[in-house]
């Protein structure tokens, strides 16, 4: 359960992200995604908990997402991170991590057509990178 002050930081960060991927361009009704959640250590904990955004194209004919941050030197930038969600052929699974190579971070077993319109339960490799 996130706390109502963790909510609020998360409303105004990606209120913050939002604008700056405006100001690089991106369409004015470019979604984000808020993920929280996983283990409580290690690099897999680090990628499970972030914003991603919707990306314009489609990755195995379904939405893909791109994990985006604002840089720890600050400003008025966002960096976009090699981590994404995305639907997997091989496994017919939504995979959480490198763009449709190795061992996904994270997956669900849940086949639906965007994972952000639904709760999904995500399963975690906890070896995996962390």
């Amino acid at each position: 359960m996130v706390s109502a002050q963790a909510a609020s930081d998360m409303r105004r960060d990606a209120a913050e992200i939002h604008a700056m991927l405006l100001a690089r361009g991106f369409h004015p009704n470019t979604k984000l995604w808020a993920l929280c959640g996983g283990c409580s250590e290690g690099k897999t904990s680090q990628m499970l908990t972030g914003f991603f955004y919707v990306m314009g194209d489609t990755f195995n004919g379904r939405a893909c997402f791109q994990r985006v941050f604002k840089p720890a030197a600050g400003g008025a930038r966002v960096a976009c991170h090699p981590i994404y969600i995305y639907w997997s052929l091989a496994t017919h699974r939504w995979h959480l991590g490198h763009l449709g190579r190795g061992l996904a971070a994270a997956f669900t077993i849940k086949d639906v057509q965007d994972p952000t319109e639904t709760s999904l339960k995500w399963m975690v490799h906890r070896r995996c990178w962390g």
